[in-house]
């Protein structure tokens, strides 16, 4: 899988998740704060729960921000080692997949070259187990699996 081709695709779809995230954080603080939210009794909670949304949405926000500008930062080379920053293909009975090590995002998949690519941080089960391997380095998955790192870039 291209590197390349792998960022853009991801940026482009962090972008797409932060302007998602956004718009709902105006959507839930509009909510919060409107007219129609005014309590009609004691036991209306409609604007507390909707700036307890409001609050992590913008939480998420925030998150998606800090990855957005990590990954706008990324240069064209990776490294040999798996890092954060690092596009792994790994190879299992099930066949190849690639994944790329990101400080968040965690989960978001992109469609890349005809295959998919899904981030992964470096917190996450998988994640722990890739850092500091090297391609040719075999690994257990956290799912039993026994899987070979094909390639690091």
């Amino acid at each position: 899988m291209d590197r390349h081709l792998a960022i853009d695709a991801l940026r482009t779809e962090l972008r797409r998740q932060l302007d998602a995230a956004v718009a709902a954080v105006r959507s839930a603080s509009d909510e919060a704060t409107g007219d129609q939210s005014k309590a009609e009794g004691k036991y209306d909670t409609r604007s507390t729960e909707a700036s307890y949304l409001a609050r992590g949405q913008a939480a998420r926000v925030g998150a998606l921000r800090s990855v957005v500008g990590w990954i706008e930062t990324l240069g064209a080379r990776g490294s040999e080692v798996v890092g954060v920053g690092s596009l792994v293909e790994l190879e299992d009975e099930r066949g190849s997949r690639h994944f790329f090590m990101a400080p968040g995002g965690g989960g978001t998949r992109v469609q890349v070259e005809g295959g998919r690519l899904v981030v992964v941080s470096p917190t996450a089960p998988l994640g722990a187990a890739l850092m500091g391997l090297r391609e040719g380095d075999s690994l257990s998955l956290p799912t039993g699996h026994e899987a070979e790192i094909v390639a690091v870039c």
